[in-house]
């Protein structure tokens, strides 16, 4: 773990997509490891980790179930940015229907 810069006593996460049974077992003799698999992630433990690697792979495969193809979407960005200068007519009379309900 240290060749790659992390810190032993740092809970780091690894997710990979297969793990051979070599490296299952290796890695349950460091209590500050967790090795998981895509269908194996949760949130708790991506929120506990101080440390997350994951490989190109499992990276690939989350962008695939739960992401977002951003190559292909700019012309939602496009729209957004002009949208959000807060100056169309929208804005204001959202605020004025919040004021007249309170």
């Amino acid at each position: 773990m240290k060749s790659w810069g992390l810190d032993p006593k740092e809970k780091s996460m690894f997710l990979i997509t297969e793990v051979s049974d070599n490296v299952r077992l290796s890695s349950r003799n460091i209590c500050t490891l967790k090795m998981l698999t895509p269908r194996t992630l949760n949130l708790f433990d991506i929120l506990n980790a101080d440390n997350l690697v994951l490989t190109a792979a499992a990276v690939e495969y989350l962008n695939e179930r739960y992401g977002i193809d951003f190559e292909g979407d700019t012309e939602d960005e496009d729209e957004l940015v002009d949208g959000e200068d807060g100056e169309g007519e929208k804005g204001t009379d959202t605020d004025e229907n919040a004021e007249s309900v309170a």
